[in-house]
């Protein structure tokens, strides 16, 4: 006789429901089939938490323990994953024998790897129409050991509905062909300096400060500041006689998000915050690592609306006056800065709003504790890059302070 099918389910997430209930996610691993049931239900009928796991098998819960994992805010983790790396219907896929397929949001060459595993908010459509549930992050190879560097302690996360946006995987020691200038940026463990090169410095620039910090034995000098000057414009006659139209470069101040290296051209791709612009920005280098929490100034262009590219370094600059930051326990940035002109939920507006200076709007999370008012005006809070939907971030109080 053949053995009843066991389904396992994942407490996954935790939000708020329509009566402000805290609820869990319960999902099959293996098909992505979700089941919300209030938290405490599930507390007092099964003893399960957010988490944990739960053995479906002839219409019969019962607990189980099935793998490790690590609840970080209202999301649940499960590290260490074993996967392929695939494609399918143009989409780079993590598969593996103990969940569904896994998002992979990095440019990626397919192969074996290293995964974190965590329930998508929003599942992602395939062309097919096929749903994929799960994300992927902290990915790193099997071959190589691929570790984020910061300058901050990790500490506890705060609660939050609103998942992390894809994350990136941390640095690599990979061949280089010249010297590459690494700019640390939040503080944590100190980690000796690796010794140059061809009798070529490798220059650390901080971004917060750190007591034990590398000390720099030489600083990459850049010029006295005079600008380049502008290409003048080529003129193209068309008709009555349209110009043609040249990007305009802005020397601008940013700090850095997160990095993501690709092994196979050594490039180090920075994902940055504006902060006159009040927008995301981009810088690619194969000379530096800038690591997140690094301040610096640079050349620009907006390749698109809200979208800058940095095309020169110029220099490390001090952290602005008013905010401070660091990392969490995931490796993700976060920073402290102080709210006003709060902005109540209601008509078009889901969530109150507040805003902060060189970050702009900044939203209340969905929890009682990250709720905002008016007397939250002038006050500082703890804030944090979230997802809200596919491809669209903002910045989110996760803790008032």
């Amino acid at each position: 006789m053949e053995a009843p099918q066991e389904n396992i389910l994942f407490a996954a997430r935790r939000y708020l429901n329509a009566e402000n209930l805290p609820t869990l996610i319960l999902v099959n691993v293996k098909t992505g089939q979700r089941f919300p049931i209030a938290e405490e239900v599930l507390k007092n009928d099964q003893d399960c938490k957010l988490g944990e796991y739960i053995s479906y098998v002839n219409s019969k819960l019962t607990k189980k323990n099935y793998l490790p994992s690590t609840v970080e805010g209202d999301v649940a983790y499960v590290d260490n994953i074993q996967s392929k790396l695939v494609k399918v219907e143009g989409t780079l896929l993590f598969q593996n024998d103990f969940f569904a397929d896994s998002l992979c949001v990095q440019p990626l060459p397919p192969g074996d790897y290293v995964i974190r595993v965590s329930l998508r908010l929003q599942e992602h459509k395939l062309p097919s129409g096929v749903s994929i549930h799960f994300d992927a992050s902290n990915v790193r190879t099997k071959q190589e050991n691929f570790q984020t560097r910061s300058l901050f302690s990790p500490i506890s996360p705060p609660r939050s509905p609103i998942p992390n946006p894809p994350v990136t995987p941390g640095s690599s020691t990979l061949p280089q062909k010249g010297p590459i200038v690494k700019g640390t940026g939040f503080p944590a463990h100190p980690k000796s300096v690796p010794k140059p090169n061809n009798n070529k410095e490798k220059v650390f620039g901080a971004g917060f400060s750190a007591k034990e910090a590398p000390k720099q034995e030489k600083k990459v000098k850049v010029g006295d500041g005079f600008a380049p000057p502008e290409k003048k414009k080529d003129q193209v006659i068309v008709g009555a006689g349209f110009e043609q139209v040249t990007q305009k470069k802005q020397k601008l101040r940013a700090v850095v998000l997160s990095i993501t290296e690709n092994p196979k051209t050594n490039q180090n791709t920075h994902f940055l915050w504006i902060l006159e612009k009040q927008a995301e920005g981009r810088f690619v280098s194969k000379e530096r690592k800038l690591l997140p929490g690094h301040f610096f100034s640079g050349t620009y262009v907006e390749n698109k609306p809200g979208k800058w590219n940095c095309e020169q370094y110029e220099n490390q600059i001090e952290k602005p006056a008013g905010i401070d930051g660091g990392m969490d326990a995931d490796n993700k940035i976060w920073f402290v800065v102080t709210i006003n002109n709060f902005q109540p939920a209601g008509a078009n507006r889901k969530m109150g709003s507040a805003k902060a200076k060189f970050f702009g709007e900044v939203l209340e999370g969905e929890l009682p504790s990250t709720k905002l008012s008016a007397e939250r005006n002038m006050k500082k809070v703890k804030i944090q890059r979230k997802g809200i939907a596919q491809g669209d971030y903002v910045w989110m109080v996760v803790e008032l302070l």
